[in-house]
């Protein structure tokens, strides 16, 4: 049976949707129905790729003539579709990660999956690190939102949790096998970090990332990539990337941001109350399932909010709130 997923999380619409297209007038969107690779440099020292898994899956990137950001729109909900869309800065393969300096990625992206076939989604850094004298490869990734799956330690390695840029992260590495930067397929190590409280926008300082790597164990090799991806297996949606700025030694100070305003309350002090007397009160369907108000069953008052035809464990109701204060 397959299922179609609208949000996930506890609160549904807590991603918010925010569709802020691409305001460049040298943007330039490219398309690979059915599968297929695209890459190319931009201005100010930016590279982009596309990839689509030539497995029924399509997809688009539009990218601007110069910088890092991006709008990224997939559909491959079907079964082996993989999208990866990724803006960042390459590197000459002559240094090892960790002798790179300070890599700092300031980033702000309106993120969401609006379909699955028992897939997910992930916004990340993304990058690949070669030996230059045995040639093995390693593929990393510091993930910083996903959806419905993230990867875990297989065995090889227990993860370690680091705290960097004010987050946690756990760090490890799985072995994986596929294709590779080198061409062909073959087996290979895979880095992780994986941030605990997900996030859609800040700093990431990925060489402190390496950092922590080498420490636990987990070896560098010369940095070929440092780039913000958007990547969905069997899924469909939208990574709309407004800001990308990746700096390569003295990170720019941050700029100090506004606490947020404090939503309005009604007399009885609540941010919101739904009676589901009259409607339902901005809730909304979380996949296919059906809600009405109804007066079959109440708490206080005549009615209350039935949700009915569920098709997956997490089917029900969902409301959109303010993501700047919730």
């Amino acid at each position: 049976m397959k299922f179609n997923k609208i949000l996930s999380g506890a609160v549904a619409a807590a991603m918010a949707i925010l569709m802020i297209p691409t305001s460049a007038a040298s943007a330039e969107t490219y398309s690979l129905p059915g599968g297929g690779q695209k890459s190319g440099d931009l201005g100010g020292g930016y590279h982009y790729e596309l990839w689509i898994d030539s497995t029924g899956g399509n997809g688009s990137m539009t990218v601007n003539s110069s910088g890092g950001e991006f709008d990224a729109v997939w559909d491959c909900s079907v079964p082996r579709g993989n999208y990866l869309a990724r803006n960042g800065k390459l590197f000459d393969r002559k240094k090892k990660a960790t002798d790179c300096g300070t890599i700092t990625m300031d980033y702000e992206a309106s993120y969401q999956q609006t379909g699955s076939n028992n897939g997910n989604s992930r916004l990340c850094v993304y990058g690949w690190m070669i030996e230059p004298s045995t040639q093995e490869v390693i593929e990393y990734y510091i993930i910083e939102d996903w959806v419905n799956w993230v990867p875990s330690p297989d065995g090889s390695f227990a993860a370690k949790t680091v705290n960097i840029d004010g987050g946690d992260y756990d760090i490890f590495w799985i072995w994986h096998e596929g294709p590779t930067i080198k061409g062909g397929s073959e087996r290979f190590k895979q880095y992780f970090s994986v941030r605990k409280n997900k996030r859609t926008s800040g700093r990431i300082t990925v060489s402190d990332h390496f950092a922590e790597w080498e420490k636990a164990g987990m070896k560098c090799f010369n940095l070929t990539e440092v780039a913000l991806n958007a990547e969905g297996y069997q899924s469909s949606g939208r990574a709309n990337v407004t800001k990308n700025e990746i700096t390569i030694g003295t990170p720019k100070p941050t700029e100090p941001t506004e606490p947020p305003t404090e939503p309005p309350t009604d007399e009885s002090g609540y941010y919101f109350h739904s009676t589901f007397e009259n409607g339902m009160d901005g809730w909304a369907e979380r996949g296919e399932d059906k809600v009405a108000s109804s007066g079959d069953a109440k708490y206080k008052g005549s009615k209350s909010a039935a949700v009915t035809d569920l098709t997956d464990y997490w089917n029900g109701l969902g409301r959109t709130l303010d993501p700047s204060v919730f």
